[in-house]
């Protein structure tokens, strides 16, 4: 469910004991896997990666810092931004971007925006929950949501491109989000 290839598994002589063989990169998700898995978190994570800092984007990113507190302690949903986007810019970081000044140190900072570059840093990064958010209206970003779900990253989109153009690649993303057990979402 989360994009781990299991290499190989053994089951040692006792029943309490299992071992499994998979590749080092998926290392650090694995294991936060297996630790919510096991030993029951007291929250979730949930790592964001917004594309589009215009009114949509901007509204989402203090629509998310007002209700951060609420998301912890009603939901125990701990939101974390990994990368934003705009057309100029992006900026990504694994220890994660403050909500309330992450549209100020991109223009300050960050490097040139490039869709496929940022969409490499989401799959490098290998993030249980992790959230792609487009708030443009970029037919170019739209038409990159396969390759973001099949790497075992949501999609949740104010665009509307993807859901009003063919009706094959509408069904195409909903296939994929089902067999990658995410979640491709609009509106």
């Amino acid at each position: 469910q989360n994009g781990i290839n299991v290499i190989a598994t053994a089951q040692g002589s006792s029943e309490l004991n299992i071992s499994v063989v998979i590749k080092n990169e998926s290392l650090g998700k694995a294991l936060n896997v297996i630790h919510d898995g096991f030993f029951l978190s007291r929250y979730k994570e949930m790592n964001l990666f917004i594309a589009g800092t215009g009114l949509v984007g901007s509204s989402l990113l203090k629509q998310l810092q007002k209700q951060l507190d609420l998301l912890f302690n009603e939901r125990n949903l701990k939101v974390r931004l990994r990368g934003i986007t705009n057309s100029r810019k992006m900026l990504t970081d694994i220890k994660g971007i403050s909500l309330d000044t992450s549209r100020e140190i991109l223009k300050t900072g960050g490097e040139k925006a490039d869709i496929s570059l940022f969409i490499g840093e989401m799959k490098k990064m290998n993030l249980r929950n992790s959230i792609f958010i487009d708030c443009t209206a970029d037919a170019k970003v739209a038409a990159r949501y396969g390759e973001i779900l099949s790497a075992y990253i949501s999609v949740v989109t104010a665009n509307k491109i993807a859901c009003s153009s063919e009706y094959a690649y509408y069904q195409k993303l909903k296939t994929i989000a089902n067999e990658r057990g995410v979640r491709f979402m609009f509106e």
